[in-house]
């Protein structure tokens, strides 16, 4: 067969000769050009070689006839007929699930395994990448190993391939190398110095270093064919390759390539570069522009076949619709584009920008002018690409601002004024083709200033489009009528009184005649400036108008900026959206009153915002409705094609907008941008759609500016070095044949069923391909289980589908069934059981499946109640107080109520302690059925279970399930996992241990061990590991075991990861925003959110750098308030503290003072006197004191105690304490405790928050604290703590 080049007219016989070709002939390839796939019946394009050659060799393998393909044969079950590698994976993984043993598939590896992640994870690293060629012959069919020895030369080396059909390949290699360094120097921006050094190594490499091999090379063949030849012979022949090959020759001395004259020489002649053409404004002062003659370019440009293509083709007007430029008025009303003859309609774009940072000092210096141009008549989306844009003039904006455009466009409009009166000969036509300047593309500034108008927008009169007079904007709309618009002759008179008047400056807003159509004859002011949509609307109305709704809406409270900002960078945003994603708004969108942003960022944010909070905001809401008539018109204003029905809806759009903002913000004024918006209507049908002739993808050429700039570090001559520089990069662009972009490209293609498309999809395809089947498999029939006694026939025509979810989708759509629900199949192998599918590879024609409804669940969601509000709240009244058996106490001091503590934990952290009784999890459904058995053969005869496959799956389960507590598991946590397994599961006890589980118990500590390995190798973020990691430690603890950072006193959130979407950099700026909120009034929501948010920073800093007291206020100000120290307790533990704390306190109140009561000795001679005034206090009060009696207590039996680094201090005022404080480290942390009780609570809090150690003197009691009452870890006790415990519950 023969093979077609899709670029030229090139036929080979062979596809590899057609890859030769591709790369010799159209090597150009990147980000700009794409490299075809060789396949006529494949629409995907690369970026480059390397990504083609992965493509061909994985789906297009060569074989006896030219689309089949070889298919993969299972060497397991030996089932084949899987066309793809995804469908014989997918099947390998239906085996590995049932714990069978595969061997790996490729050649020279001899890896077995039953374990599905093994597998995988093996393949992944050691046979990434590979080809078909890779695999074992036994994987395809015996009949097709014959390919592998009868097809073509290997294509995956076509690189170092003799060429042998090239007529001139000395030609081709210095065209070749002349692409490369043109390449190297105009994008790369590689300095000529550096390009002579690689060449002059590239030389000597080739022409002498290579010698030896080569010779080398040349003996052992002429030896392994039998030849003797002289070796003075082969000396010389060895000497003719090196120095006479045509890539030595070309970087020889004499060579095209040997210096940067002789390369600029070469490049001049035969990539026919354009240079640049330096004019001076002023000799004396050495001030200069450059301007690059268009009629040359135009020249060039014109003898490609890709513009040929679309500038000659004449395009019909329609008098419905508004597709381009060319259907608007203005167009039409000239007749000298618009006439029977094919003229060229030049569009011009004129901008300033910095090539410094705008905020350097430099910022004013290197201010520059750009003058581009681009051919209006090739399609919008092929203007769009940068590559189509090219520059005309490059100028300091200071001097353009001096000097005038009239002079800094002169030689433009001189070659501008040739093509409309002479024209530009075109080969092709054999006749001279005019054109001029249809517009001039510009911001709102740029326009007036060449245009002629006033650059002021403060002016009276301030519209390029109307007479309107700035008082009258505000109180009229322009679809009133009483805004006349200006006409070439009401603009004449005005330019004609503006000169003669030089008093006032200006006639109606016109200052001056506009340079350009002072020089051009078809070009006027009046219809050459069309309006810039993306200054108006994204940049202008969008960022100001969303400013002030958002900030209206945060005052309703709908949403805080905190939750906006989440929703911001948590959205799922797909395809370009992920560049254009918008950023955060600022905190300060109070007083700034817009979002600033980028205009695609924007664009995207005002798309989106309905999906991030419209559910939060009532519908009729005027605010919102604002946002929504405003998103509504510029949906309307950016549509591609516009048609008199959807000018009308914009027009009505915009006044509905004009008066839903001004009846919600009546003290905001129109601005200028409103008043242009209101012109868009008459604008589309003047200009054709706004959004072809917007100043977005012209802005976007600055960048390559901004590049050399920044890449070369050169300010010399800057304006010379970017103008020849864009002239290189644009003869680079232009020798290749293929220079438009293509509207579509695409790098991978997947089968779809055709019953899954829409029926006017089904139809083009029909009417596309009437000749070809609906499907490339067989078709395929399935026994579908609805519901019992509702058993279907469904029929795939396309043969089973390549995924389950376009199963679910032809099923749902065929069926017509509601609701969420799963698939299942029957598997022979376990007596007809249904399994879930996960592949459709475990099904075939015939096979039964089974719909099971999935049942919808119901999310809760809670509001965080502050403890704070929860004290000063008032108790409920006895009327809504529920009857119970139980009295409840409630006192000054606090409540016991267990809602005290209820609040939303961080999304990155765990938000349940340890159980007090291990829930084995659910195993997978096989493993499940295996445990089943294994049960009913140990009740009836004793049998234990013995499989080590399953066991190892059951070790897995529960390792996932220890993870979801703790990364590390003390040993009571093992022995309790392993009691609750065999409880559950008899089967598994251990003959040979001791206890039945000994065994099980070493083995999950191992596993546990080895998962926290599998995370590090993985790269996982998990903190509470890294920690440990040898390279995070202290030369002094650099041993696996020593200073081990892990929880010890029952820490849920140990060291939790940060929030998703956070990086310590993005916390660390949400932590000084906190400096700044906590010194605010009433701010305990933000200071709530965003202590939630730094949680995991917070921690890692605690833990790993174990700050001073002192140094970690002064970081952390809001931890030390009474409200956030009871909430990260809760952060760290997941149990609320003030109410356990209580709760378990009233409990435990009676035995403790039967205990207090009996204690002997000095202690006991100093409690009884204050028990005896307690009983005369309510019962419900002793639980407030007794803390402090133990407390107390054990302080005072040591002497020590005023040395402690942790003191509750009582102030006093005339002999009564009017305050409880805690002190650590000899520094107040905290005061207003209200009494002691509150303070010994919130010590607690500050020991955990602070990761403190217990006071050696005061153990017993802490201990007591978190054990007994808190119950965290409470199987674990100090001997003393025990023995009071037992005493407690005797």
């Amino acid at each position: 067969m023969n093979w077609h080049c899709k670029t030229c007219d090139f036929v080979a016989r062979r596809r590899s000769e057609l890859l030769k070709h591709y790369r010799l002939k159209h090597g150009h390839c990147g980000r700009t050009q794409s490299v075809p796939c060789l396949h006529s019946d494949c629409p995907c394009s690369f970026k480059s070689w390397s990504t083609l050659r992965t493509h061909l060799s994985r789906y297009h393998v060569p074989s006896t006839t030219s689309n089949q393909l070889r298919p993969f044969t299972c060497l397991v079950c030996r089932s084949h007929g899987f066309q793809t590698e995804r469908q014989y994976f997918e099947h390998i993984g239906s085996h590995l699930k049932r714990f069978e043993t595969v061997s790996c598939v490729f050649q020279d590896c001899d890896h077995t395994t039953n374990i599905y992640r093994t597998f995988f994870s093996h393949k992944s690293k050691k046979h990434t990448p590979h080809t078909h060629e890779d695999f074992k012959r036994s994987v395809f069919q015996d009949d097709q190993c014959q390919l592998f020895d009868e097809r073509e030369e290997d294509e995956s080396n076509f690189d170092s391939v003799f060429v042998e059909e090239e007529e001139d390949i000395r030609k081709t290699i210095c065209d070749r190398l002349g692409c490369l360094f043109l390449k190297l120097d105009s994008i790369f921006n590689v300095s000529k110095t550096c390009l002579n050094y690689i060449i002059e190594e590239l030389h000597f490499i080739i022409s002498a270093a290579s010698g030896p091999a080569i010779k080398e090379i040349l003996l052992s063949t002429l030896q392994k064919h039998g030849c003797n030849i002289d070796d003075s012979v082969v000396s010389e022949l060895v000497t003719n390759i090196c120095q006479q090959n045509p890539a030595s020759s070309a970087l020889a001395a004499d060579g095209p390539f040997s210096t940067s004259y002789k390369r600029s020489v070469f490049l001049k002649e035969h990539f026919s570069i354009v240079e640049p053409v330096e004019y001076i404004l002023d000799d004396k002062e050495h001030k200069t522009f450059q301007y690059v003659p268009i009629l040359p370019m135009l020249s060039r440009l014109l003898d490609n076949k890709d513009i040929q293509d679309n500038v000659f083709h004449r395009r019909t007007h329609s008098e419905a619709y508004y597709r381009s430029f060319h259907d608007g008025s203005h167009f039409r009303d000239n007749h000298f584009l618009s006439g029977d003859d094919t003229k060229l309609s030049l569009i011009l774009f004129v901008d300033d920008f910095q090539v410094c940072n705008p905020l350097g000092t430099s910022r004013r210096k290197h201010k520059i002018t750009a003058v581009y141009w681009v051919l209006g008549d090739i399609p919008a989306t092929l203007r769009s690409t940068l590559s189509s844009i090219f520059l005309a003039v490059l100028c300091r904006a200071d001097d353009v601002k001096r000097y005038g455009y009239s002079k800094v466009l002169e030689p433009l409009l001189r070659d501008l004024k040739v093509l409309e009166d002479e024209g530009i000969s075109v080969a092709c036509l054999d006749k001279n083709l005019k054109g001029t300047a249809f517009c001039v593309v510009a911001d709102n500034l740029g326009a007036h200033s060449i245009g002629g108008f006033v650059e002021s927008f403060s002016a009276s009169h301030y519209c390029r489009f109307c007479t309107a007079e700035r008082s009258e904007v505000q109180s009229h709309a322009v679809n009133a009528g009483i805004f006349p618009l200006r006409t070439k002759h009401d603009h004449s008179l005005h330019v004609e009184k503006a000169l003669n008047n030089s008093t006032h400056g200006h006639c109606f807003g016109v200052k001056s005649q506009c340079a350009i159509s002072d020089r051009l004859s078809f070009f006027h002011a009046i219809s050459g400036y069309p309006p810039d949509v993306m200054h108006d609307l994204l940049e202008g109305i969008v960022p100001l108008e969303l400013g002030l709704c958002l900030n209206s809406l945060i005052k309703k409270k709908f949403f805080t900026l905190e939750e906006l900002n989440h929703s911001i960078r948590q959205f799922p945003y797909k395809w370009s959206d992920k560049t254009n994603c918008p950023q955060a708004v600022p905190l300060d969108l109070a007083s700034r009153r817009s979002i600033g942003g980028n205009a695609h960022e924007n664009w995207c944010l005002l798309r989106l915002l309905p999906f991030m909070v419209g559910r939060k905001v009532p519908e009729d809401d005027l605010v919102w409705q604002v946002i929504m008539t405003l998103k509504e018109v510029v949906e309307l204003v950016m549509a591609p094609v516009h048609t008199d029905y959807t000018i009308g809806c914009l027009e009505s759009k915009i006044g509905e907008h004009r008066h839903r903002f001004l009846e919600v913000f009546p003290e905001e004024k129109i601005i200028p941008k409103h008043h242009f918006l209101e012109h868009y209507p008459w604008l589309i049908t003047a200009f054709g759609p706004v959004v072809a002739l917007w100043t977005m993808r012209f802005e976007g050429k600055h960048s390559f500016f901004k590049k050399i700039v920044r890449q070369t570090g050169s300010f010399r001559n800057i304006l010379k070095t970017m103008a020849e520089k864009h002239q290189a990069m644009t003869a680079h662009n232009l020798h290749d044949s293929n220079f438009l972009k293509p509207t579509l490209t695409v790098s991978k293609v997947s089968r779809v069923a055709v019953e899954v498309l829409r029926g006017d999809i089904k139809e083009s395809i029909a009417r596309k391909f009437p000749n070809e089947p609906a499907g490339m498999s067989r078709p395929a029939q399935l026994r579908v289980l609805i519901k019992d006694g509702d058993v279907r026939k469904l029929t795939l025509s396309c043969g089973i589908p390549e995924t389950v979810e376009t199963l679910r989708a032809i099923i749902q759509e065929t069926f017509q069934l509601d609701g969420d629900f799963s698939v299942m199949y029957e598997d022979k192998d376990f007596g007809n059981e249904y399994f879930t599918l996960t592949s459709t590879a475990d099904i075939n024609d015939k096979s039964t499946i089974k719909i099971v409804k999935v049942e919808s669940t119901v999310t809760l969601t809670f509001s965080p109640i502050a403890e704070s509000e929860l004290m000063s709240s008032t108790p409920r009244s006895s009327q809504d107080t529920p009857q119970c058996t139980e009295v409840q106490h409630s006192t000054d001091d606090a409540l016991s109520s267990s809602s005290r503590d209820t609040e939303i934990l961080p999304d990155s952290c765990r938000s349940d302690p340890w159980p007090l009784h291990f829930e084995i999890p659910k195993f997978s459904r096989d493993v499940e059925l295996i445990l089943q058995e294994a049960n009913k053969l140990y009740h009836m005869n004793g049998t234990l279970f013995s499989d080590t496959r399953v066991k190892a799956a059951i070790r897995h389960t529960l390792s996932d399930a220890i993870f979801q507590y703790t990364a590390y598991p003390k040993d009571h946590h093992i022995i309790q996992v392993v009691q609750a397994l065999v409880e559950k599961f008899p089967c598994l006890k251990e003959p040979g241990s001791f206890s039945g589980m000994y065994g099980w118990q070493q083995s999950l500590k191992t596993r546990m061990s080895n998962f926290r390995r599998m995370l590090k190798s993985r790269q996982v973020s998990c903190p509470e590991i890294e920690v440990n990691f040898l390279k995070r430690k202290s030369s002094a603890n650099q041993a696996p075991a020593k200073n081990l950072k892990r929880p010890r006193r029952a820490e849920v959130n140990y060291l939790p990861p940060c929030p998703v979407g956070e990086t310590q950099e993005s916390l660390e700026k949400e932590r000084l925003d906190l400096l700044y909120e906590v010194k605010k009034k009433h701010n305990e929501r933000i200071i709530a959110a965003k202590m939630d948010k730094t949680f995991a920073v917070r921690r890692l800093e605690v833990v790993h750098d174990d700050p001073s007291v002192q140094d970690f206020m002064a970081r952390w100000p809001a931890l030390f308030q009474e409200d956030q120290v009871k909430k990260e307790f809760r952060r760290i533990t997941a149990i609320p503290l003030e109410s356990t704390f209580l709760d378990k306190l009233d409990s435990y109140t009676p035995q403790l003072l039967s205990v207090m009561r009996t204690k002997g000795g000095v202690a006991g001679t100093k409690i009884r006197p204050m028990l005896d005034t307690l009983c005369q206090v309510l019962l419900v009060q002793f639980s407030f004191v007794n803390v402090m009696l133990c407390f107390s207590l054990i302080k005072e039996n040591d002497q020590s105690s005023q040395s402690q680094a942790m003191k509750i201090l009582l102030v006093y005022s005339q002999d009564d304490p009017v305050d409880v404080a805690l002190a650590i480290d000899g520094a107040e942390v905290l005061s207003k405790c209200r009494n002691k009780t509150n303070a010994c609570i919130l010590l607690m809090g500050l020991i955990y928050a602070l990761n403190l150690e217990y006071p050696s003197q005061l153990k017993n009691t802490f201990d007591f604290f978190q054990k007994v009452i808190l119950e965290l870890d409470p199987k674990r006790l100090l001997n003393k703590v025990q023995t009071l415990k037992n005493k407690l519950l005797a």
